[in-house]
């Protein structure tokens, strides 16, 4: 059996009944860590949007990481964007995102994340003493 592209299209699943045609564009790349935890922190908002500073505030990432991401997924259809409506006076409008329904198929197929540091510094490593093995 072939295995699938990673489109989330169907063009070349390898649990289809039927055989397809091979597609023409390259198998899909595993996401970075970084695109991982922006699509799972959107998954965990479900159909509620969230604005970019939320997401860096939220993921310890900076904006020169979070918003090129952002913009590629849009791009690739995994997200939907949309201007805040009705904002606070004196301050601008904000870009909101939420997955669309591929992104969301896509992010309950990431793995799941490691658990946040908790604080607690890592022990360290026994030293033997000089002279000693």
């Amino acid at each position: 059996m072939r295995s699938g592209c990673g489109d989330g299209n169907g063009c070349c699943d390898s649990t289809a009944r039927r055989p397809s045609p091979p597609c023409d564009h390259p198998p899909a790349r595993r996401p970075s860590r970084q695109t991982a935890a922006i699509l799972t922190a959107l998954a965990r908002k479900g159909t509620d949007r969230s604005h970019g500073y939320d997401l860096c505030r939220t993921l310890d990432l900076k904006a020169g990481t979070v918003y090129p991401i952002l913009i590629r997924l849009a791009e690739r259809d995994l997200v939907e964007t949309s201007w805040e409506s009705d904002p606070p006076r004196g301050r601008p409008a904000r870009h909101l995102y939420r997955l669309t329904t591929t992104g969301a198929e896509l992010a309950r197929t990431l793995p799941t994340p490691a658990p946040a540091h908790d604080g607690t510094p890592a022990p360290s490593p026994t030293r033997l003493a000089p002279g000693t093995t």
